[in-house]
């Protein structure tokens, strides 16, 4: 058994021009970190890779949150959502999360997750969301999925390439014939 990780209550800045990467494998550990998700995290690199992602779930986090990623990426869709994740040291810091299924050779390989810095209000709202949750006055909202994100986020790629490819052949015959 693991010795217990530090809580405190100090939030670690988040730069507003950062973007924290990562990449995971099926089962969620880390195959790559940039720098600035090794900065804000506390931890080196060698740390990171390897291990869970889920290493860095900060305790008050609802586990219903992580079971409607799963969910959701599993189900081959993107998901988006604040998360406060844990320091080394046990400080906090919010994040603005997308997380997609990335392909290779026409199979999930694993997951990427591009991380920005919420606003205040997202903070605000999160905090109250998840304290909510956590208490069972509140259930975890199911997030409402447009069209788009019921397509496959492959088969949206390919559709997108397509439509690009069209744009630029009508492109051309128009420059011809104009």
């Amino acid at each position: 058994m693991s010795p217990a990780r530090p809580v405190t209550r100090h939030e670690r800045p988040f730069p507003p021009a950062t973007t924290l990467v990562s990449r995971t494998d099926l089962e969620g550990r880390i195959t790559y970190a940039n720098q600035d998700f090794v900065a804000i995290s506390g931890y080196e690199a060698h740390e990171l890779l390897g291990r869970s992602h889920s290493m860095l779930r900060h305790p008050t986090m609802p586990a219903a949150t992580f079971a409607d990623l799963w969910r959701t990426l599993k189900a081959g869709r993107s998901w988006r959502g604040r998360i406060c994740n844990r320091a080394k040291n046990g400080d906090h810091y919010w994040v603005d999360a997308f997380v997609s299924p990335y392909y290779e050779q026409g199979r999930v390989a694993g997951y990427q997750s591009v991380r920005m810095a919420p606003s205040r209000d997202q903070v605000a709202a999160a905090e109250a969301l998840y304290m909510a949750v956590n208490a069972g006055t509140r259930p975890y909202p199911a997030v409402p999925r447009t069209l788009t994100d019921r397509i496959p986020f492959d088969v949206r790629a390919h559709l997108t390439a397509l439509a690009l490819m069209a744009a630029s052949a009508s492109g051309g015959l128009l420059g011809y014939f104009g």
